[in-house]
């Protein structure tokens, strides 16, 4: 366990990343809204750029969506013509998504909006201070990797239930 002054800075360290990510959270959300966009249409969006030719079963997994949720923010998608489907060459039944010019617009506004933010919350931040910041937190988000990483490889197997006899 860590010093007792190093625990009162990680919980002041904790507790200002959990401002920053919520306070970042709802500034965009207010943000895309004058826009009529959400967060998740926003997600949705760069997720289909990101990976083209993806099945809806992969961006709902990316998305940490149900199929049912992705399916209903899909047909949304299609209704505004932020993106066009089709079937792949491969497989006749797997749908993939693909931006349209609207969608590539839609999401380069999204884009805007958040760098625009960036640039004013870190105004009169050094570089430095900024890539000390990054550094640091990458280093911790290592960190997490390794303890799951662990814990996923020392997870106790269930046991199985043996049959009963008559």
């Amino acid at each position: 366990m860590a010093p007792p002054h190093k625990q009162r800075q990680i919980k002041a360290l904790s507790e200002a990343l959990r401002s920053f990510v919520m306070g970042y959270k709802a500034w965009l959300e207010d943000a895309l809204r004058r826009e009529k966009l959400t967060l998740p249409q926003l997600r949705l969006l760069r997720a289909i750029e990101e990976g083209q030719g993806q099945s809806a079963a992969g961006i709902a997994r990316s998305l940490f969506l149900t199929p049912q949720t992705l399916q209903t923010m899909l047909e949304r998608a299609v209704r505004e013509r932020w993106i066009v489907r089709s079937h792949t060459a491969a497989n006749q039944r797997i749908l993939t998504a693909a931006l349209t010019a609207r969608g590539q617009a839609v999401l380069a506004r999204g884009k805007e909006l958040s760098a625009q933010y960036d640039a004013q919350i870190w105004a009169g931040i050094s570089a430095d201070a900024v890539q000390h910041c990054a550094d640091t937190l990458l280093r911790g988000v290592g960190n997490m990797e390794r303890i799951r990483a662990a814990e996923a490889d020392h997870a106790p197997v269930p046991a199985r239930r043996l049959p009963r006899k008559a």
